[in-house]
C-alpha cells in the first residue's frame, strides 16, 4: 500500500460540502420532536402523539456512508500499476487497387486481378495493428474504406470488386493518389504508406502526384508478366483499340520501378509464394526516422482503477435510504412499456446488423443483405444486385 493514491483527487474536495450536508441533515434530524418549544401547552395534545415514537437514525447513517464511499469511488483509489508501451504503431497504409480492364488479363491465373484480391487479403492479415485503408480507380478513383484499424471488413469489401463495378473506364492513377494522400492528410499523421496494386502507369500523368506525396512513401505491387495476354471480354472475343488490334497490355517493371524510387518507396514483382507479401509487409513496418530509438523500450505507468469495487458498497446502504414501498414505486415507473419481442440470434451477440449484411451480400443474398442492412447506400446497393430498383432508388 506504499503507492496507494487517488487518480482523481479533486474530488475529495467534495467532502467538505458533503460534511456541511451531513451535518445539516443531523441537526434537523435531532430537532425533530422539539414542538413543545414553539407550540403552546394546550395545544400539544392535539398535535403530538401521546406516546412517544422511536425515530431511526439508519437512513441519515447509511445515506452519509453510501456518499462518502461514493465520493471516495469517484476519486479513484488505486495502488496497482499496469506498465503499458508509451509508442505503439500508429502506421497508416492506403492500398490503391487498379480495377481498370487490364487487370482482367489471364496471363497470371486466374486472372490479375483475382491475384490482386488474394494478395491484398494476405496482406491485411499481416497487418496487426495500424490503420489501413482501401481505393480503387479506373477512369475515376472511389474510397472503399476509409483508415480504420477493422481490417476484416475491408476484406469483406474486397471479395466483391471487379472491373465491371466501375463507372467509366481508364487508367487515372493520379486521382487515386490524390485521393490517398487525402485520406493520410485527413488521418492527422505526418507519415505514411502508399501501396499501388497494378499492372502499369502513366510516369507523365503522376508526375505532379509524385511531387506532393511529401513524408508519404509509394510503394508498388506490380501485377501481370512482360509478355502480357489478350484481355477476354464477358460476352466473348477479346478487347481491341479503335484500329481494331486486340489489346495485349504488358508488364513494364521498368517504369515502376523508377515511380516508387521517386515515391520512395519499393516494388515488388508478383510471386507464387508470400515472399512478395513478406518483403513489403517489412518495408513498411520499418521503423521511420525516430531520433530516439531506445526510447521504443519504454513503459508508461498505468494505474488499475479500484474505485468501481467501492460502488458495490453503495448499492445495498442506497436501498436502505428509501422509505417503505418506494422501491416498488420505482419499479413500476421504470418498467418498459410493452414491445414485439424477438429471438435473439447467436450471430447478434458477435456482429452488427451491416457485418451480418455485408456477409450476406458476399455470399450474393441480396434481398437478405438489403434488410439488414442498416447503412443506407449498402442498402441501396443490395436492392441494386436484387434487381429491387425502386427500394434502390428510395434508398
Amino acid at each position: 500500500m506504499a503507492e496507494f493514491h487517488f487518480i482523481r483527487p479533486i474530488w475529495l474536495l467534495a467532502l467538505m460540502p458533503y460534511l456541511i450536508i451531513a451535518w445539516l441533515l443531523l441537526r434537523s434530524k435531532l430537532a425533530q420532536g422539539s414542538w413543545a418549544r414553539i407550540c403552546d401547552a394546550e395545544l400539544l395534545p392535539y398535535i403530538l402523539q401521546e406516546k412517544a415514537v422511536n425515530r431511526s437514525r439508519w437512513p441519515l447513517a447509511t445515506a452519509a456512508i453510501g456518499a462518502l464511499l461514493a465520493i471516495i469511488a469517484i476519486a479513484g483509489p488505486t495502488w496497482e500499476r499496469l506498465p503499458s508501451p508509451v509508442f505503439r504503431n500508429i502506421s497508416a497504409l492506403v492500398i490503391i487497387l487498379d480495377l481498370s480492364r487490364s487487370m482482367d488479363t489471364a496471363d497470371i491465373k486466374p486472372s490479375r486481378l483475382s491475384r490482386a484480391r488474394f494478395k491484398i487479403a494476405d496482406i491485411l492479415k499481416q497487418r496487426k495493428d495500424g490503420q489501413t485503408a482501401l481505393v480503387v480507380y479506373a477512369g475515376d478513383a472511389f474510397t472503399v474504406s476509409p483508415l480504420t484499424n477493422d481490417t476484416e471488413t475491408i476484406n469483406n469489401l474486397l471479395r466483391e470488386l471487379s472491373t465491371s463495378m466501375m463507372p467509366s473506364q481508364g487508367s487515372q492513377t493520379d486521382l487515386a493518389l490524390q485521393q490517398a494522400v487525402k485520406l493520410l492528410q485527413q488521418s492527422g499523421l505526418n507519415k505514411g504508406d502508399i501501396l499501388l496494386v497494378t499492372d502499369g502507369i502513366n510516369a507523365d500523368q503522376i508526375e505532379d502526384q509524385l511531387n506532393n506525396l511529401g513524408a508519404y512513401r509509394l510503394s508498388i505491387l506490380a501485377i501481370g508478366t512482360p509478355e502480357g495476354a489478350p484481355i477476354k471480354l464477358a460476352k466473348g472475343g477479346f478487347l481491341k483499340d479503335r484500329e481494331g488490334a486486340i489489346v495485349i497490355p504488358k508488364l513494364d517493371a521498368s517504369t515502376l520501378q523508377q515511380i516508387a524510387d521517386s515515391g520512395g518507396g519499393h516494388l515488388q514483382l508478383l510471386t507464387n509464394d508470400n515472399s512478395d507479401i513478406d518483403n513489403l509487409s517489412a518495408f513498411i513496418d520499418r521503423s521511420r526516422d525516430y531520433d530516439d530509438q531506445e526510447n521504443s523500450d519504454l513503459l508508461l505507468d498505468q494505474w488499475q482503477e479500484n474505485g468501481p469495487w467501492l460502488l458495490l458498497l453503495v448499492l445495498p446502504l442506497a436501498a436502505l435510504t428509501f422509505r417503505r414501498g418506494v422501491l416498488g414505486f420505482a419499479f413500476i415507473l421504470l418498467m418498459p412499456i410493452p414491445k414485439n419481442s424477438y429471438a435473439l440470434e447467436w450471430q447478434d451477440l458477435w456482429q452488427t446488423n451491416n457485418q451480418q449484411a455485408q456477409q450476406q451480400f458476399a455470399q450474393q443474398q441480396f434481398e437478405q443483405a438489403a434488410e439488414q442492412f442498416d447503412n443506407p447506400e449498402w442498402k441501396a446497393a443490395a436492392h441494386f444486385k436484387a434487381g429491387q430498383f425502386q427500394q434502390a432508388f428510395e434508398s
